[in-house]
């Protein structure tokens, strides 16, 4: 269970710096784990009798993979909008990313694409790009209106002809950014 909730992670309750929390994952690191087991089960008639840390380490990076293989077959999806900074703060829960697209002219444009992944989930977010809370402090989500559309059969799809990229204004590639 995390520490704090997503607002607080998001706006840091509006105590400067608001983005303290950015990037900060909120339950307990692998390296604690570890040095509570070294210290807990190893040693002379322990669990783990005379392990080097290195080894510990290496069977519970296994375990959570093996973990997130089997037991966490999860994937969250969000759509956000990109607003004039082009920037926004990635979920506290963050692993990797699934699609980058680009939404013009009525057609979604993946930029790159996991098409196992079929459903979005969309932030809500304020006319500042930034987002809204419950209650409770969680954001508020709804379904992503693109995906929706695209279930649908509503939006046109590169992968089906329905859209070259050429009739596409993209600028070109800028490496200042």
């Amino acid at each position: 269970m995390s520490y704090i909730n997503q607002e607080k992670y998001y706006t840091n309750n509006g105590v400067t710096p608001t983005n303290e929390n950015w990037g900060s994952y909120q339950y307990v690191s692998l390296k604690d784990i570890i040095t509570n087991f070294m210290l807990m089960y190893s040693g002379n008639h322990a669990l783990v009798n005379n392990m080097s840390r290195y080894k510990v380490l290496f069977h519970a990076k296994r375990g959570i993979q093996e973990l997130n293989y089997d037991a966490f077959k999860e994937i969250k999806s969000l759509q956000l909008t990109v607003y004039s900074d082009l920037r926004f703060v990635l979920p506290s829960d963050f692993v990797n990313w699934v699609r980058v697209s680009m939404f013009k002219d009525n057609t979604i444009f993946p930029l790159v694409e996991n098409i196992q992944v079929q459903s979005a989930l969309s932030y809500v977010q304020s006319a500042t790009a930034t987002f809204t809370y419950d209650s409770s402090g969680n954001v508020n989500t709804q379904a992503s209106a693109l995906d929706t559309a695209r279930k649908d059969g509503k939006l046109n799809s590169i992968y089906l002809n329905q859209a070259r990229m050429e009739s596409v204004n993209i600028p070109p590639f800028n490496e200042d950014y």
